[in-house]
């Protein structure tokens, strides 16, 4: 059976190291974002992207959020609740146009 050189050793190290660190971020991302639910906050409503049946915006901790709305609301200032998130995605409720 092979056995791994220093360079390969190194590669597993550095991949391990990366998947950590993604995990770690993910975890915090999550629960920061877990902090403003319930919580108001104004966005500004980035373009619809293409397949995306919800609109989202960047409120100003710099996180997207996302909501339903029947007018497109790209570029304006809105006001959100922020009602759930999960991994991914932070969900919210429009309150004011």
């Amino acid at each position: 059976m092979p056995t791994m050189d220093s360079n390969s050793k190194f590669a597993l190290e550095v991949a391990n190291a990366v998947n950590l660190l993604g995990e770690l971020a993910s975890r915090h991302s999550l629960n920061f974002r877990e902090s403003f639910v319930g919580q108001t906050v104004n966005l500004l409503v980035e373009r619809l992207a293409e397949n995306e049946p919800m609109q989202h915006g960047r409120c100003e901790r710099y996180f997207s959020v996302y909501f339903d709305s029947d007018l497109d609301l790209t570029g304006k200032s809105i006001t959100v609740r922020i009602d759930r998130i999960n991994h991914k995605r932070t969900f919210g409720t429009l309150i004011y146009p």
